[in-house]
């Protein structure tokens, strides 16, 4: 049996919304923790690699409002719904593979 022996750390990444479609680097393979608002846009916790120079990834997310039309929905992956006195946003992320077909 192989025993995982990489480090790994809980990391902070601000991802700052420029339209709908939002992008960040990320080390390969970071798992998503929790999102939370703020002034400028929101901060994700992910655990990832302690690595000093971890491969990294370029991931997608879609910021979208309620009752927003969005093309391949059931491909996303949802992961956090902010109310906020305009109403309702929700976040997803978004497969590289859907990056160029995505409508919404």
């Amino acid at each position: 049996m192989k025993t995982d022996t990489t480090e790994s750390a809980v990391l902070r990444f601000t991802l700052i919304p420029q339209g709908p479609l939002c992008r960040i680097k990320m080390p390969t393979g970071a798992k998503i923790l929790d999102i939370q608002p703020g002034k400028s846009g929101f901060s994700i916790w992910a655990m990832a690699s302690a690595d000093e120079h971890p491969e990294t990834e370029t991931r997608f997310f879609l910021l979208i409002g309620t009752g927003k039309v969005i093309s391949h929905g059931t491909e996303l992956t949802h992961l956090k719904t902010f109310v906020t006195d305009k109403g309702a946003v929700h976040l997803f992320e978004v497969p590289a593979n859907l990056v160029s077909v995505l409508t919404f």
